[in-house]
Order: C-alpha cells, then sequence, then structure tokens
C-alpha cells in the first residue's frame, strides 16, 4: 500500500466523513482510504487553519498537499478575498478536494494533481503547507526551497510541524533560505512558522 505523499492509491477504496466546526461554520467532508487524516481534522492543520483565519490574508493562496481539502476549502469559505489553489501529488487526494469544494457551493479555486510545484507555474501572496514528515528531510527541503521560488517578494510561507518532529532543525534549515522566519503560534505539540523572502 503507498504512503499518502505518494501517487499510489490504495486497490480498495473506503470513504470517511470527517467533521470538523472552525470560525463558527460546520464542516463536512469526504476522505478516501489512503489520505492523511481521513478519520478526523488532525491538531496541526487546525492550528494552522485557525491562524491563516486570524491573519485575514488577501491574494493569492495555496495549499500546498491539500489532501482532501480541509485548510484551502476552509479558507475559501471563510475568507473570501483569497484566490485559492489546491494541489496534491495524490490524484485520490485532489478528487475528493474537488468532490468536497463541489459540496460545499466553492467556486473561487483551482484544484490540481501536482509533485510539489511540478504543475505549477505562477507564484503565490501566501503558500499554507503542513509537510508529510514520513516523505523524510530530503523531500521536505526541497518544497521548501521550491516554496521560495514561488514566493512573491512580500508573500508569506505558512508552516505547521510538531515540535517533536524536528521543528527545531526545520527552523534552522528555513533560515538558509529566507531571511526572516517567526514563530507564530503553538499548540498541543504543534509549531506555526511563518517564512518571509
Amino acid at each position: 500500500m503507498g504512503h499518502y505523499f505518494e501517487n499510489n492509491p490504495p486497490k480498495t477504496i473506503k470513504e470517511f466523513t470527517v467533521t470538523y466546526e472552525l470560525g463558527g461554520k460546520k464542516f463536512t467532508l469526504l476522505a478516501s482510504s489512503g489520505i492523511f487524516a481521513k478519520q478526523g481534522l488532525d491538531a496541526g492543520s487546525r492550528l494552522l487553519i485557525n491562524v491563516l483565519l486570524q491573519d485575514a490574508l488577501k491574494g493569492s493562496c495555496l495549499d500546498l498537499g491539500c489532501g482532501y481539502g480541509p485548510v484551502g476549502l476552509t479558507l475559501a469559505s471563510l475568507n473570501p478575498n483569497l484566490n485559492l489553489t489546491l494541489a496534491d501529488v495524490n490524484e485520490r487526494a485532489v478528487i475528493d478536494a474537488r468532490h468536497n469544494a463541489q459540496r460545499l457551493g466553492l467556486t473561487n479555486l483551482h484544484i490540481l494533481t501536482s509533485d510539489g510545484f511540478q504543475e505549477l507555474t505562477r507564484t503565490f501572496d501566501v503558500i499554507a503547507f503542513n509537510p508529510p514528515i514520513r516523505a523524510g528531510k530530503k523531500t521536505i527541503y526541497r518544497l521548501y526551497q521550491e516554496a521560495k521560488q514561488h514566493l512573491n517578494p512580500n508573500g508569506s510561507f505558512y508552516l505547521v510541524i510538531r515540535k517533536d518532529k524536528g521543528a527545531a532543525s526545520h527552523e534552522t534549515y528555513l533560515l538558509t533560505l529566507f531571511s526572516k522566519v517567526l514563530r507564530r503560534d503553538r499548540d498541543k505539540g504543534y509549531l506555526v512558522l511563518i517564512a518571509k523572502p
């Protein structure tokens, strides 16, 4: 069986219902087997979404590694000022994200299959990322490099990571790429970092 961060869906697909409330709104999304956090919104994504909502962002935003769409679809629902793009390497995740966007009646977004930034030619004001730690630092650090290349000059790269999964070393590496890295928020063992070009 493949990992959620690969384009290798399981042969048998089982659907799960994920329900959560954020920004005063209840969301019910569908997620398939072989996708990250299919049985409930994970604490890292919840923290990342809350920070992104608090910062009242505008412009173009990329939800990198979107999965079935909780980060990008919640933002699209609650922040109409954002022009959302959702991308994931896992085709099944993209199918689920598109289905969930349709169920929510969302049109202010674009959802596509992409290995990192391979299919993305534009730059963004905001990039949000909950990295697949199991993919390893080599893969994740490549995505950090690509994120910098696809960020507008005054843009922000938001990252959520568990403190016990190498947050400090990731922060140190980001400082080799970006001029500034800020610790924005923390909760339940997770840390949100914001990197600026």
